[in-house]
């Protein structure tokens, strides 16, 4: 069976291109891509890539989105790259990086962020708020959605027999 590969937060940066990566290393259909947009560009990724639209990882319901659209299919690869950056640390500055990343055959070039002026102590709360609720609490609850079990009471670590989307 072909491997797939899922990417939460595949509009922009890194998850656009993994989901270029994963594309070319295997069959389009075997990529699914989720976005937060209800209708993204069609040109956004190559074609044959199935794309969730409407995921908004600031939901609660995001994990339950993903599975649904699935459609039953399990994956072998999961991103979750969903980010938001906010707040104090706006006023980066950014710089052309020296150097790449190279992870496998997948080689990023990007920019590196530096402070210049940082505004420590002016952090705002609702910026904040969504920053840890995009970039720490929402992947718990998709990946929990993605791979539910349940743990015997008499146990402290368990391993599934069967994952619900996550391929072996």
């Amino acid at each position: 069976m072909a491997s797939t590969a899922l990417i939460i937060g595949a509009s922009k940066g890194l998850g656009a291109s993994l989901v270029k990566h994963y594309a070319s290393k295997f069959s389009p259909s075997n990529v699914f891509a989720t976005v937060r947009e209800s209708s993204p560009s069609p040109d956004l990724f190559p074609k044959g890539v199935n794309v969730i639209s409407g995921i908004d990882v600031m939901k609660k319901e995001c994990g339950e989105q993903v599975v649904s659209g699935l459609e039953g299919r399990t994956v072998d690869h999961v991103w979750v790259v969903a980010g938001l950056l906010k707040g104090e640390v706006s006023d980066f500055v950014r710089l052309p990086m020296k150097s790449s990343f190279s992870f496998g055959s997948l080689t990023t070039f990007g920019t590196l962020l530096h402070a210049d002026q940082q505004k420590f102590g002016e952090a705002n709360w609702d910026d904040q708020i969504a920053m840890y609720t995009i970039c720490a609490i929402a992947p718990v609850f998709l990946v929990q959605a993605l791979y539910v079990f349940p743990l015997p009471s008499c146990c402290l670590v368990h391993l599934p027999p069967s994952p619900r989307c996550i391929g072996r």
